[in-house]
């Protein structure tokens, strides 16, 4: 008779349970020490530099409940992320459960790639995007086996107490989000890639790798192609980015907050992620809360002509607005 095979599918439920847990609970124990010994609860996997990890991150550091407030940011460069953020994604519960917006999403869709590397880029299926999308909260909830992942900055959000409408959501999202990182990713990467290297922030382990990433696999070229770079996407954009602009405006001139998204008299959701996505647009004091060193963000030499007319811009035509993110920044932003 031959060797029975031994598969997933032909090991009894209590043994794949417990394997699965032990697994979870050694990938908990690596993040432990990828975060240092710190006696936290919960881990933020990030890209430092990120506007949805900014999101995450200042939901947490002001959330209401000291559950939210009792974690450690583990910072990944993008290349090194791919092969660390997917083996937790995949090992924990929940990982592959994010209903956001991922890298390539943009607000008219995979739309934009000109080219046979961008098609095939772009060409990934959900789940394989999913698998590198950052951030992600990994908790440890109860005994051995009590790790899960909130997979998503909405999701982390909402885990630290702050409510935002669906539609809005879906707006910020789909809309703001993704447009703000095709239109900032585009203008760096074609006017000063220096400074995305120097915006990752991370060790120089992290940054041995993302170098080698860069200069094997060249990462920042499959990311034009699948986030539809160039200047016709930089104009698409900015008019989405407008827009989003526009209906904020206007919900500020009846009301003092957006609070989950259609305004109201309290801080809310809708405030804390319409700002924390406008952030790289407009670099206010507190933005990234000190997880990007100096004054890289706020030098506006590090910035193109093109960059810094498109934020005047918005300055000039949406005053109300710009001076809500400086004001929610100002008084809300806080560790």
């Amino acid at each position: 008779m031959p060797p029975r095979s031994l598969s997933p599918a032909s090991l009894p439920s209590p043994l794949l349970a417990t394997l699965s847990s032990i697994t979870a609970y050694l990938g908990y124990l690596a993040l432990k020490f990828l975060a240092s010994p710190a006696p936290n609860s919960s881990y933020l996997l990030s890209l430092p530099y990120s506007h949805f990890v900014e999101l995450a991150r200042w939901s947490l550091q002001i959330s209401p409940h000291p559950r939210a407030l009792n974690f450690t940011e583990v910072k990944f460069s993008v290349g090194p992320h791919l092969a660390c953020v997917g083996f937790f994604r995949l090992i924990f519960p929940g990982g592959l459960s994010s209903t956001s917006s991922h890298p390539g999403d943009t607000a008219g869709g995979l739309e934009g790639a000109r080219t046979w590397f961008g098609r095939l880029a772009q060409a990934q299926p959900r789940w394989a995007r999913k698998l590198g999308g950052l951030p992600a909260l990994v908790l440890r909830e109860g005994g051995i086996g009590g790790v899960r992942i909130i997979p998503d900055s909405f999701g982390i959000m909402e885990y630290a107490g702050f409510r935002i409408g669906e539609d809005f959501r879906r707006r910020m999202d789909g809309r703001l989000g993704t447009s703000v990182r095709r239109f900032a990713y585009s203008t760096i990467f074609r006017t000063n890639m220096s400074l995305y290297r120097r915006v990752q922030s991370c060790n120089f382990i992290q940054m041995f790798f993302h170098d080698i990433f860069e200069n094997v696999f060249r990462t920042s070229f499959w990311m034009k192609g699948m986030m539809g770079m160039g200047l016709e996407g930089e104009i698409k954009a900015k008019a989405v980015i407008e827009e989003e602009f526009g209906l904020v405006e206007t919900v500020l001139g009846i009301h003092k907050f957006l609070a989950e998204g259609e305004g109201g008299t309290d801080f809310g959701g809708g405030d804390l992620a319409f700002c924390a996505l406008a952030g790289w647009l407009l670099c206010p004091a507190g933005f990234t809360n000190g997880t990007i060193a100096g004054d890289i963000l706020f030098d506006e030499s590090n910035f193109a002509p093109a960059y810094l007319d498109f934020k005047r811009k918005l300055i000039l035509t949406y005053p109300r607005t710009v001076r809500h993110i400086n004001m929610c920044y100002h008084e809300y932003r806080r560790k």
